[in-house]
């Protein structure tokens, strides 16, 4: 009769009686056994083997879950839910800085003032998109140097403006030759620095045109340069009249008010949808902070000039109802007209800014270091 013996391995193999009490080896894990002495039958089977190690899982691209970890934490440091649920409890009752709740802190920074790409804008900018924001960013510089060669028109102006009143109070004598003189000069270098300056401003808003899609696209920037064109134009004419009639003098006061009335609504409506255009492209570049400071200088800039007009029409109105010649009103105008001046180069100023930032925020998206 033969027996049944088992290895610690799990490998079973069968001996004659004969090898009873004596030891053979395992043909397979060549352990050496005993082979019992009692009666024949099949030996009660061992304990199971230890499990053996896993096998490491295979890199397909895709990273498998940590195992778990001691005390209800698995590999990655993340608590099991029985142990963040108490981590909660106690998190709520903590108190920090002597009893000072880390969710009411006012950190400081402007980090809550980012829009990290919306989803309509959402995902990574392309070489195409680089390159267009590129090209709006040449065309912001040409519009920033417009603005800084309309201050120093606007500065001529107020220069001129003083030259005037000067002239007006001394209406009685004759002007000195180096008035006259001051204000030729300064008429033309506003006329050369005016023309280069509108220059820049139809490059400038022509290059934003290349605006990527997801920042509103070219329909702002064309729409604005046709308004400037126009206005332009009605400056143009403007002009031609008022040399024509002597100042308004040969019965085209209405005529020139119209057209001058035109062109400044045009002019106005140019400038806030290029305002427009500041705030959707500060969106989509992600710095909202820079968007409203767009929006908050497209308001002033329309409430500032509407003002301004009014103020320069109650103006007109009190001297058309003056009966006889009144020396105050001309000064009046004049004031009037410089407080416009003033408005206005504050405005420019703030449009410089809104302008640098957009431009560093491109220069930023061009690294690579954006938000996207």
């Amino acid at each position: 009769m033969s027996l049944i013996i088992q290895c610690s391995s799990g490998h079973r193999m069968t001996v004659a009686d004969e090898y009873k009490g004596k030891r053979v080896r395992c043909p397979q894990c060549q352990e050496i056994l005993t082979v019992p002495a009692g009666e024949s039958g099949p030996m009660p089977a061992p304990p199971a083997p230890m499990p053996a190690a896993p096998r490491p899982p295979q890199d397909y691209g895709v990273q498998a879950p940590p195992a778990p970890g001691p005390m209800g934490y698995d590999g990655g440091g993340r608590r099991g839910p029985n142990e963040r649920r108490e981590f909660d409890e106690h998190r709520d009752r903590e108190r920090w800085d002597d009893g000072d709740d880390p969710r009411e802190r006012d950190y400081a920074g402007d980090d809550r003032d980012r829009d990290y790409r919306t989803a309509a804008s959402d995902g990574p900018l392309d070489r195409d998109e680089i390159q267009q924001l590129q090209t709006v960013s040449l065309g912001l510089a040409f519009s920033f140097y417009r603005y800084l060669l309309s201050v120093i028109v606007l500065v001529l102006a107020a220069l001129l403006f003083i030259l005037l009143v000067i002239v007006e109070t001394q209406r009685f004598r004759r002007p000195s030759d180096t008035l006259q003189v001051l204000a030729i000069v300064d008429v033309i270098i506003m006329g050369i620095v005016g023309l280069v300056a509108v220059i820049f401003m139809f490059v400038g808003t022509g290059l934003c045109c290349r605006a990527p899609a997801r920042a509103g696209g070219a329909a702002l920037p064309v729409v604005s340069v046709i308004l400037d064109g126009v206005a332009f134009l009605a400056y143009i004419v403007f002009t031609i009249l008022l040399i024509a009639t002597e100042g308004g003098r040969r019965d085209g006061g209405p005529v020139l008010f119209i057209i001058m009335l035109f062109a400044a609504l045009l002019a106005l409506t140019a400038q806030a949808l290029l305002n427009a255009f500041w705030y959707r492209l500060g969106n989509f570049l992600g710095d909202r902070a820079t968007a409203r400071f767009a929006i908050g200088t497209m308001i002033a800039w329309l409430c500032g000039h509407v003002l301004s007009a009014l103020l320069l029409f109650l103006l007109g109105v009190i001297g058309a109802s003056s009966r006889g010649p009144d020396p105050t009103i001309p000064i009046l105008l004049l004031v009037g007209a410089g407080i416009w001046i003033v408005l206005t180069i504050v405005l420019m100023c703030l449009f410089m800014a809104v302008i640098s930032k957009l431009r560093a925020r491109i220069r930023n998206e061009a690294r690579g270091g954006g938000y996207r």
